[in-house]
């Protein structure tokens, strides 16, 4: 199998699996229990969470663990009374939020996925808005925000910033301190990590309101911590932030070479969204009169593993939001396929796919 996909998730490394079993077999006690034995799982959360803090330049008391980035997502959200401003290409789990309110402002992008920062300024000027949601780096194109700049107009006009930060953390630098967040989501799985939890930044002194009510967290999420899963995000967090520039700059290779063969064997391929301010491991690749729903599946027969769009809306049938808000018609929409790779992606991987997407393209297109 050469999987190309791991935007959407990835393995759990063997590193994170080994921090992780003694606290299902052996140190298994409830971290809020009060006696000594206890005091193991919850003295594992807190490293853990000095580790998770580390990797995006927080405090650990800043860090609220969760079940996943679409619960700290839609915990920000849930806390905001007032109208939210967010881009047009936000996560499925940011939008479709939203789109049940009727105060939301969504501010465009333009044709290569850059958000329009005079048409947030505008908005914000214009408008009594609470909260601003950008997303740090977009899971479909790899656009990566002007996150700083956003930061700064918000400042500007005191609201509140969040950002969805699951696909930057990880394989950029992230920093809340120097960006100026309010709020921030993370997600384990996409960092090599287990699946099922996830963590949400909250900036000292910025508003909060708990979706889940409960003790734990110090009050900030209820319900009893997943023990083993919050030590395997730390371990992955950790391994993330001592690996980073290695990783960053192995992915970059390989997606680079992937791209440029793809554009030279593969006639009438483009590529989607900005080609300098992205991830170092995402290409959105359009394959002129393919139809990428039917690429996809007879690349998958041949092992090779790439996606169309988000994970969590590969069962819809509409086109792309991210897409169309970028100005790309229904038919482009359904020509992209996104291959996103990692630092376990290897050369001889990206020969044998590129052979095999020249084969299929030349047979799909008769």
């Amino acid at each position: 199998m050469i999987y190309l996909d791991y935007n959407a998730t990835g393995p759990m490394l063997p590193e994170v699996l080994n921090a992780m079993c003694p606290f299902f077999c052996e140190q298994w006690a409830n971290p809020s229990s009060p006696y000594a034995f206890a005091k193991q799982a919850s003295d594992a959360i807190e490293i853990a969470r000095s580790h998770v803090a580390s990797l995006i330049g927080a405090k650990p008391n800043e860090i609220v663990f969760s079940s996943c980035a679409t619960e700290s997502n839609q915990t920000v959200l849930h806390g905001v009374r007032g109208k939210v401003a967010t881009s047009t290409v936000e996560h499925s789990s940011i939008i479709d939020f939203l789109k049940e309110r009727d105060n939301t402002c969504f501010v465009p992008v333009d044709g290569a996925g850059r958000l329009d920062l005079e048409a947030l300024d505008f908005s914000l000027t214009q408008q009594q808005i609470e909260l601003v949601s950008v997303i740090w780096a977009n899971n479909e194109v790899g656009v990566i925000s002007p996150i700083e700049q956003t930061a700064k107009i918000c400042k500007k006009h005191g609201v509140l910033f969040h950002s969805d930060a699951v696909q930057a953390a990880g394989k950029i630098e992230v920093d809340v301190k120097t960006n100026e967040v309010d709020y921030l989501s993370l997600s384990a799985h996409k960092i090599f990590g287990p699946k099922g939890i996830g963590a949400l930044y909250v900036r000292d002194g910025a508003p909060y309101r708990p979706l889940l009510v409960g003790r734990q967290e110090k009050g900030r999420r209820g319900g009893t911590e997943a023990v083993p899963l919050i030590v395997g995000f730390g371990k992955a967090a950790e391994l993330a932030k001592k690996d980073l520039s290695a990783r960053m700059g192995h992915t970059k290779k390989m997606r680079d070479m992937l791209e440029n063969s793809i554009l030279q064997q593969i006639p009438e391929a483009y590529i989607n969204g900005d080609k300098t301010c992205r991830l170092p491991n995402t290409t959105n690749i359009g394959f002129k009169g393919i139809d990428s729903d039917t690429f996809i599946q007879f690349l998958s027969t041949q092992g090779i593993m790439a996606a169309n769009g988000s994970a969590c809306k590969s069962s819809a049938i509409t086109p792309s939001h991210v897409l169309t808000a970028m100005g790309r018609t229904h038919e482009e929409s359904n020509e992209a396929i996104r291959f996103s790779l990692s630092h376990l992606t290897q050369e001889n991987d990206i020969c044998s796919a590129v052979s095999i997407l020249k084969t299929l393209a030349e047979s799909l297109r008769g």
